[in-house]
Order: structure tokens, then C-alpha cells, then sequence
């Protein structure tokens, strides 16, 4: 008896989109990965792996909220060299150059050199306003500037002197009660020894006059601005 011939399988030509689609959820999840180390908040980072404290607690392990990131840094010099000499040409226009529309500009190119989380423009009644975080300027718990903050520090003097403008430095406080040692931000006595240490190396260093530079330190309402330094061009 001759044997039936067995019907050939059905081939799925759909199969590939199987393969596709695990390719696409891969790809993904590893851009939004990279979007979410982009830059790293201490505070949500601690909170983060909080929840696992109590997971690794008999393990005999380190805490998982010890883990300390990376300090930031500023550009190599060349990045605020081209910061700065937009900001001469903004400061020196006068007040019809100073405009909203020139500000946000300057905040563009913040953000093209990677210095938007650590650098930020205001303009204010007394003048033009410089907050910069000082986790990349001093050491926590120093007030002593860090070797690569030098090259943005001279960006600043340099602007200062070439436009003959007076300057305030003003380094804030965080508000925190310090009275049981830990000095884990920044306490009123940091933010005075650091708004002095500034204060003689523009002078010293730099060669800013004395009477162009005042120092302060204070405590601000705004979250955001607690622990960082302000340097404010006067009009």
C-alpha cells in the first residue's frame, strides 16, 4: 500500500515579531536605564536602596545607604572658558541685552556643557546671580576648594575684574541642627569659613581687589538653594 504523503507543517511567517519585539523591549529598557544614572540624587539614592536595609541587615554586610556616589565634578577648563565669555558679552551689554529671552541662552549652554545640575543664572534688583552647588567646589565638611574647582573659580574673578564689578560670594547653610557633631552638609560655620576661604583666594590668588569683593553667610527659606554658593555680580 503506498503511504500517504504527510502534509507539509505550516510555516508562521509571524515568528520574527516575537524576536522583534524582545529585541525593542530591550533596547528600551536599557535608554531608560541610561536616562535614570544620568545624574544621580543622593537623597532618592539612599531612599532607594533603604528598602533593602533590613533585607541585608543579617547578612553581615555594609548598609546599603552607605554607598556614597560619585563627587561631581566641573568641565575640563576649556568648557568654562566659553561659559564666561558668553557671560562677559551678556553682563557688558548693558540692561537692553539683559534680557529673558539672552538669560535663557546662557541656561541652553548650561545644559549643552553638562553643568545644568550644578550651575544656575537669576537675575535679581542687585544684579546678576551665580548658584553653583558646592558639592564639586569643596570637600563635605572642608572649606578648602577642591583642585578642580580652580578653573571655574578663575572664570568667575576673571569676569569680576575685567568688568570692574563689584562681587558677593555668599555661601549658604542648610538649616540643620549641628549641635550633636555630624557634619554629614554644610552648618553655619562651614558656610562662614568657606565664604572667607573664597573670599582670600580670589584676593590672593586671583588678584581681585579687596574692596570689589564682600562675603557672606547665610540661611535661605528655598530648599534648593541650601548648601550651595551664590556669587552676585552687582549693577
Amino acid at each position: 500500500m503506498a503511504r500517504k504523503k504527510q502534509a507539509a507543517s505550516k510555516v508562521d511567517t509571524n515568528a520574527w515579531m516575537t524576536t522583534f519585539s524582545d529585541l525593542l523591549n530591550l533596547l528600551l529598557t536599557f535608554f531608560v536605564l541610561l536616562l535614570t544614572m544620568s545624574s544621580l540624587d543622593n537623597k532618592r539614592l539612599k531612599e532607594t536602596f533603604g528598602y533593602f536595609n533590613e533585607a541585608v541587615a543579617g547578612l553581615g554586610t555594609r548598609s546599603a545607604t552607605e554607598i556614597t556616589p560619585p563627587v561631581r565634578n566641573f568641565p575640563p577648563p576649556i568648557l568654562p572658558t566659553a561659559l564666561f565669555k558668553d557671560l562677559r558679552k551678556y553682563l557688558s551689554g548693558g540692561k537692553k541685552k539683559r534680557t529673558p529671552k539672552n538669560l535663557d541662552r546662557l541656561r541652553r549652554k548650561l545644559t549643552m556643557l553638562g553643568m545644568a545640575d550644578l550651575v544656575g543664572f537669576q537675575e535679581a534688583i542687585d544684579g546678576l546671580r551665580i548658584s553653583v552647588d558646592s558639592e564639586p567646589l569643596f570637600a563635605p565638611g572642608s572649606a578648602d576648594p577642591l583642585p578642580s574647582a580652580i578653573p571655574f573659580l578663575t572664570g568667575v574673578a576673571q569676569l569680576s575684574r575685567d568688568l570692574d564689578r563689584q562681587m558677593i560670594i555668599e555661601c549658604f547653610w542648610d538649616g540643620k541642627d549641628y549641635s550633636n557633631g555630624n557634619q554629614t552638609g554644610v552648618s553655619k560655620d562651614l558656610a562662614v569659613a568657606r565664604s572667607a576661604a573664597l573670599g582670600e583666594l580670589f584676593v590672593r590668588r586671583f588678584g581681585m581687589k579687596g574692596k570689589n569683593i564682600g562675603i557672606s553667610a547665610s540661611s535661605v527659606p528655598i530648599k534648593s538653594e541650601r548648601g550651595r554658593v551664590r556669587f552676585t555680580y552687582m549693577d
